[in-house]
Parts: structure tokens; sequence; C-alpha cells
């Protein structure tokens, strides 16, 4: 019987240790940059990320989405993880069916954040003028009588099925961000 205890205090302090997220590559809370908001201005030319939390906006800009993503990653003081992106604000001339499927081909972006459009202008204009907007787009979201807001999977879907998905707008009003409605975006338009 003594032995059983002891073997069960051993067991539970190894899995304690193994469990507990102790280790190599391990990355502490503060030292991690939870991307909240991801704008995406994508052309046949490039591809430009803007990514923010709270209170920071990065930029990174490539010829792909996998360039990009990288040079996003690199682009920080802190680790960057896209793993916690709520939204994703599309410039207005952005090629809608590659951003949604290049955010479900990536490992980190989930398929339920919500899809904004930019009224008039790039993702990155708008998310620098309102320093990534990340409060703001919560609010709206919350707060917005009428307002469909539609996912990654629902927008992709769409596009599937009717080759069109309405969205909802965003443009940059007295410094502040604002929705202005909704716009049917469809492709090869």
């Amino acid at each position: 019987m003594k032995h059983y205890i002891l073997y069960n205090v051993y067991l539970c302090l190894f899995l304690t240790l193994i469990l507990c997220g102790c280790g190599a590559g391990r990355q502490e809370m503060e030292d991690i940059f939870l991307v909240e908001v991801l704008g995406v201005d994508w052309s046949e030319e490039a591809v430009v990320l803007t990514a923010a939390d709270r209170e920071t906006v990065l930029l990174a800009e490539g010829k792909s989405a996998q360039q990009s993503h990288q040079h996003l990653k690199e682009e920080g003081e802190r680790y960057v993880a896209l793993t916690h992106v709520g939204h994703i604000v599309a410039g207005a001339e952005c090629d809608l069916r590659a951003v949604l499927e290049g955010a479900l081909q990536g490992e980190e972006v989930g398929q339920t954040a919500l899809l904004w459009l930019v009224e008039a202008g790039s993702a990155r204009e708008l998310m620098e003028q309102v320093n990534g907007g990340a409060r703001r787009l919560e609010a709206i979201e919350k707060n917005t009588h009428g307002l469909h807001p539609v996912s990654v999977m629902a927008g992709l879907t769409c596009l599937e099925e009717t080759g069109e998905v309405t969205l909802p707008m965003l443009a940059v009003e007295d410094g502040e961000l604002i929705w202005t409605g909704e716009r049917k975006w469809m492709e090869g338009r």
C-alpha cells in the first residue's frame, strides 16, 4: 500500500511538470503579440498584411500570403500569434476569394473571424488611421442594430454557392472607425 501511494505521488509530480507548459519553445504572455484584427490588401503584385492588437499596428508585405505572413512574424519585438484574430478587414480592391482561401489554409487564423470590407482605399490605410481599431470593431459588432457580420467560412460558402457575399463596410470619419452599411461583393467584378 505504501508503494502504491508513493507511486501515485511521483506520477502526479511527473504529470504536473509535463502538463504545466514548462519547457523549450514556450512563450510568456507578455512576450506574445496577440493579433486581434488582421488587415489584408491582396493584389496580383503583393499581399500586404496589417496586424493589430489593442495598442500596436504591425505591417508586412510580400509577393505571396506565405511570404507576408513570414515577414509579419519577423516584424515585431514579440512573438506574433494569429490565433486570436477575431476580425479580418479586406481592402476595397482586394481579391476577397484569395483572402478567404488564404485564411482557411493558414493554420493560425480561424474560420470564425468576422469579415469587414473597407469602403474605399486599403485596409492598411484604414487601420493606421485608427491604430488598428480592435476595440471599436468589437463595439460596432455588439452595438449596431441591423449589422450582419459574416465569418470567413460563411463568406467562402456564399462565394462558392452564389458567386457573391454581402459584407459590412468600414470607413474613418473624424478619426473614428464607423460602419457605413453593406456592400455586395461579386466574383469577377
